[in-house]
């Protein structure tokens, strides 16, 4: 009986661990997307004052994204 009720512990811990671990891979995953999308942001930026510098009308396009 003892080993029974100990099992039903550990199934119960396993089940909560389980469920912390989906939601801090999903935490892990948003967070690393927005840190994605703020660098994007970040080079578009950094790409149009480049190109509005560069006399290329401020559309951030350089050679290699025209020439794919």
């Amino acid at each position: 009986m003892n080993i029974m009720k100990e099992n039903i512990k550990l199934i119960k811990m396993i089940s909560e661990l389980r469920t912390e671990v989906k939601e801090l891979s999903s935490t892990e995953k948003n967070t690393r997307t927005q840190a994605k999308m703020i660098a994007n942001q970040s080079q578009m930026m950094n790409e149009s004052k480049n190109a509005g510098e560069d006399g290329k009308g401020g559309f951030g396009v350089n050679e290699e994204q025209m020439a794919a």
